[in-house]
């Protein structure tokens, strides 16, 4: 039964992995941590670390998280169900959408994802940050790591995205409303992207 609600919920995240499983790491953290408590908050940031420091594909936190909660099983069956319908869902759209790159809707729905996926970046690295050590030298640590990442262009993924897109009021305010609504409420990430892609299409965007 473990398993039926890991496949399932690693699918419905999947499909709405836009900017990447790290952007969807708020809706993990809900069904994994709040709603079934199959992790606590230590551990799944733990995992999420262990993952970001081991040579392989970005994504390699879900088996982790998988492991955690119904052992090798868990592993493979939250890899495929992770894997598996985002990359049908991209073959499908670069198939379709390859002739038509240039093409006005085409590049409203890109800018209009762009702040929805940075405002997601955000709220996973804060709560990430809340099953963390809050002391001194891990806030110094952690403020080290983003100055080296913003010069180098190693890691923090958000900022770097934020360099490349619109910062009109609309998409600042939508960036700052998806970390609110990742943070605070239980509202699905599919709902955000939806209104990014309408205030793209109204010209807000």
């Amino acid at each position: 039964m473990i398993l039926l609600e890991l496949a399932w919920r690693f699918a419905l995240v999947s499909a709405i992995a836009f900017g990447g499983a790290t952007a969807v790491m708020p809706e993990m953290h809900r069904f994994l941590v709040q709603q079934n408590h199959w992790i606590d908050d230590t551990t799944f940031a733990a995992l999420f670390a262990i993952s970001q420091a081991s040579p392989g594909p970005n994504v390699l936190f879900v088996a982790l998280f998988g492991w955690q909660v119904a052992g090798l099983a868990g592993a493979i069956v939250s890899t495929l169900a992770m894997c598996g319908p985002s990359s049908m869902f991209a073959l499908a759209f670069e198939h379709y959408t390859g002739a038509h790159r240039d093409a006005r809707w085409m590049i409203v729905f890109r800018r209009a994802l762009a702040p929805v996926t940075i405002g997601l970046l955000m709220a996973t690295g804060a709560i990430l940050a809340r099953g963390t050590d809050r002391s001194v030298a891990t806030i110094a640590l952690t403020i080290a790591t983003v100055a080296v990442g913003l010069r180098t262009m190693l890691m923090a993924t958000g900022a770097i995205l934020a360099r490349g897109t619109d910062r009109s009021v609309a998409t600042i305010a939508l960036t700052i409303a998806t970390v609110a609504v990742g943070l605070r409420t239980k509202i699905n990430p599919l709902w955000l992207i939806a209104a990014g892609a309408v205030i793209g299409v109204l010209g807000y965007a």
